[in-house]
């Protein structure tokens, strides 16, 4: 009678089996979970425009602004030089007015990124250099597709404009 009372009393065999999988399942779960929810909001490729919703509510001015900056006809030439040193690349801007005169005596400044990295936003402030030419630096270690927000000031007149570059040594087929 005793050695059937202690049989019985044992636990069948893997009995822990079932449970224990369904807790590694269920924190297998949770880990993937964690993991896909660090890359997402981890991405440095995903960029917001920043103030996108102020930028909607003005939208008839910043078309406003662009026209009186079209009907200045002002024109613009940007260069970018090649990586230095220090792993910055010359920027250079050459401002004419309607008949090809260099404008001198402007506020140029300039928002720099990378097409992949738009949140990586750059400010510069190019200084004067030569009539109609004002130069910066900015870290543009990275090739492919640059895009320069370019806003030059004197007085009231306003020129705005948006250059996309591709920087590096291959060439793409395709602009965009």
């Amino acid at each position: 009678m005793n050695a059937t009372a202690t049989d019985n009393a044992t636990p069948p065999r893997g009995g822990l089996r079932w449970p224990i999988m369904i807790v590694g399942l269920l924190l297998g779960n949770a880990a993937f979970c964690a993991v896909t929810f660090y890359y997402a909001t981890n991405d440095p490729s995903f960029a917001v425009e920043p103030d996108a919703y102020q930028q909607g509510l003005a939208w008839d001015q910043h078309v406003a602004a662009q026209r009186a900056s079209d009907a200045l006809g002002w024109a613009c030439a940007l260069n970018i030089g090649e990586l230095d040193a220090n792993g910055h690349r010359p920027l250079s801007v050459t401002l004419t007015d309607r008949h090809g005169a260099p404008l001198d005596e402007l506020a140029v400044e300039a928002i720099v990124f990378h097409q992949a990295r738009a949140a990586n936003r750059m400010p510069l402030t190019f200084d004067h250099t030569a009539p109609g030419e004002y130069r910066a630096t900015a870290p543009m270690q990275r090739d492919g597709w640059w895009r320069i927000e370019l806003n030059a000031q004197r007085g009231d007149d306003r020129f705005i404009t948006e250059i996309q570059k591709y920087v590096g040594v291959f060439r793409p087929r395709f602009t965009p």
